[in-house]
């Protein structure tokens, strides 16, 4: 069942203070006993421990004793549901795996899904009733209300970036960001195909309107539903069977690339291969392409070779994991043994995240995606904490403080 974190919050801080659960004695011949108690715990010591659990684990640690905190700003522990936790940038606030966030049957009900143990939670933010997800980056949506209307959101702070409105109605096939939108050389890129050409969606920040162009393909392209992804200053989006399209936002260009070449993966007449899936995952400073047959079978996994410009297959992820969707796709390094090696989709199979093992080849917990549940407007997020200016939240302004370009 769901939990509400607030609930979980004001349960433990209904404790109180742990009671005396110890006692020392320092030698066997004095009769001096000296009794101390978890709250004692050295503050070092006690982020040591933090750093090994997880989010929920954390909301417990801190609301079942007072002195413990202050590991925690005060002014975050009283805040409302998820607003729980450090603005220092503690390293298990940032590290832990990405979660699955979609929208529930009552209007603003924000959902979250925790892959590793399944766990799930939930949060009512009225602000976002009739909005739809359409990206994430670094703890921040992008969402859109209506036809003209496109904002940015951080549910963990509840936190809001106004964006200029579209001037023509949202007919985005993918979009994304080059940084972290609190940055001040962030840029929002979407993108939309029709025919033979594509039409491309810039809005930098500091604009106060929407740069909209119509480009011509050099090459035939079919779009994929992937969000393209931003490496060496330009913007790779993935067509069917590997094809790349990029974009240099700084030139206004569109160039289908003739390399790399289109791979073949189905001979089966009766399943076009535009009924695959094709998901563009930047990894570690490489592009990586994870490509689903037609419901779940099979699924694999290239690396693009970028001195040979071709896709190149991986039997391994090694200590990483994937998490692929329709609207976000992303790479994470695994910190719990047994989750390495991994791609998670935003699909439940019962109440369990479905996921594919390379180590097994196959699907769990169903082998497939047959009789599987699929959150159509969903996203990965990675969940983040900090708490930006009053300058960084203007998309207004390009001058905004050094700390905002790694959060």
């Amino acid at each position: 069942m769901p939990k509400d974190l607030e609930e979980i919050q004001q349960e433990n801080t209904n404790l109180g203070d742990m009671e005396d659960i110890f006692e020392i004695t320092p030698s066997k011949k004095t009769e001096i006993v000296e009794y101390r108690t978890w709250s004692d715990l050295p503050i070092d010591l006690l982020e040591l421990i933090a750093l090994h659990l997880f989010r929920a684990d954390f909301v417990h640690l801190i609301s079942s004793c007072r002195s413990w905190r202050s590991i925690a700003p005060l002014n975050l522990i009283t805040k409302r549901h998820l607003s729980l936790f450090s603005s220092r940038g503690l390293p298990f606030l940032r590290n832990h795996s990405p979660w699955l966030m979609y929208f529930g049957k009552g209007d603003g009900m924000c959902n979250f899904l925790d892959p590793l143990y399944n766990d799930r939670y939930f949060i009512n933010i009225p602000e976002l009733s009739g909005s739809t997800i359409t990206f994430c980056k670094d703890g921040w949506v992008f969402m859109c209300r209506g036809e003209h209307c496109v904002f940015l959101f951080n549910p963990f702070i509840k936190a809001k970036i106004e964006l200029p409105d579209l001037e023509y109605r949202n007919v985005f096939n993918c979009i994304t960001f080059s940084s972290t939108p609190t940055s001040s050389d962030s840029t929002i890129f979407a993108v939309n195909t029709l025919g033979g050409s594509v039409t491309i969606y810039i809005c930098r920040r500091g604009d106060m309107s929407w740069i909209e162009d119509h480009l011509p393909s050099n090459l035939p392209f079919t779009m994929s539903y992937s969000n393209p992804v931003f490496k060496d200053e330009v913007f790779y989006v993935l067509g069917h069977n590997g094809v790349l399209g990029v974009c240099d936002p700084k030139r206004i260009t569109w160039t289908i690339l003739a390399k790399p070449k289109p791979l073949k993966f189905c001979n089966c007449r009766k399943v076009p291969s535009c009924k695959w899936e094709y998901y563009l995952v930047e990894s570690r400073g490489e592009l990586l392409m994870v490509v689903i047959g037609f419901s779940g079978t099979p699924i694999q996994v290239f690396r693009l070779e970028a001195s040979e410009m071709e896709w190149v297959k991986m039997e391994t992820l090694e200590d990483r994991i994937l998490f692929v969707g329709r609207w976000t796709s992303l790479s994470s390094t695994a910190l719990v043994k047994g989750m390495e090696n991994k791609i998670h989709f935003p699909i439940v199979s019962g109440e369990d995240c479905v996921f594919y093992s390379l180590k097994d080849s196959r699907c769990y917990p169903s082998r497939d995606f047959y009789e599987c549940e699929e959150y159509i407007y969903s996203t990965w997020i990675e969940p983040r904490w900090f708490q930006p200016s009053a300058e960084e939240l203007d998309w207004s302004r390009t001058s905004v403080g050094q700390g905002s370009q790694q959060r």
